[in-house]
């Protein structure tokens, strides 16, 4: 991966040292974005399954521990790792799953409700998110989120259809006290053609994350940096 992410640095013209983020002991990294102070939404460009398992997980522990109520929209792969995470780091998935504080639903199955005619449809997502929120409300000191529809759609190259997703999250966000974590695969941006939407989606967030793992994630994110100076 560092070969690659080395070969997208000379594509994108950037001249980027890796050992540094290569490293296990490296805190994560967080780009602070200036455009959404305060809204509590978050992305994170992950290299690899395991490494958004481990990323997640973290997410997810940290919500729970905080009295939060955790839904998760993703897939069975991502879910496997992220419970394969959460079980290695001590967590009673079982029990936190049975009490109702961590649900997890399939990503491809609820962005299938909130398309129509092939395009995203602002009623059925308010309709289709807003009961799932609804339904978990009050379960527990706040509500967290961690989802991924919007990495389904950039890996089909529809950075359009990504976009507008985070933007109605963003509504939603303005009507709803939620705490919500987006993951992205990296390798979705990694043309330089992509640079433009991976700069929207970023300004639509108000932090932006990568973790000393994921070499092209952490590169993605330093040249991001490197545009906005």
């Amino acid at each position: 991966m560092a070969d690659v992410a080395k070969g997208l640095a000379r594509l994108h013209g950037f001249s980027i040292g890796f050992a540094d983020v290569s490293t296990s002991r490296q805190r994560p990294m967080t780009v602070p974005m200036a455009e959404n102070p305060d809204r509590p939404h978050d992305v994170q460009l992950f290299d690899d399954v395991e490494s958004l398992g481990a990323g997640v997980a973290t997410f997810v522990r940290e919500e729970l521990a905080l009295g939060n109520c955790m839904l998760v929209v993703t897939s069975q792969q991502h879910w496997n790792a992220i419970e394969s995470s959460l079980r290695e780091h001590g967590t009673d998935v079982e029990a936190c799953r049975a009490s109702g504080m961590l649900v997890v639903a399939d990503s491809g199955e609820t962005l299938s409700r909130v398309v129509r005619c092939g395009r995203l449809d602002e009623a059925s997502f308010t309709a289709t998110v807003g009961a799932a929120l609804d339904e978990l409300a009050g379960r527990g000191d706040g509500l967290s989120v961690y989802g991924d529809m919007v990495d389904l759609l950039a890996a089909e190259g529809n950075l359009r259809g990504a976009i507008q997703l985070e933007r109605l999250w963003n509504s939603l966000l303005s009507e709803r006290a939620i705490t919500l974590l987006c993951g992205y695969t990296a390798s979705s941006f990694g043309h330089p053609r992509d640079a433009v939407a991976l700069s929207e989606i970023c300004r639509l967030h108000n932090d932006v994350r990568s973790s000393p793992r994921d070499i092209l994630g952490g590169f993605l994110v330093r040249s991001h940096t490197a545009r906005r100076v």
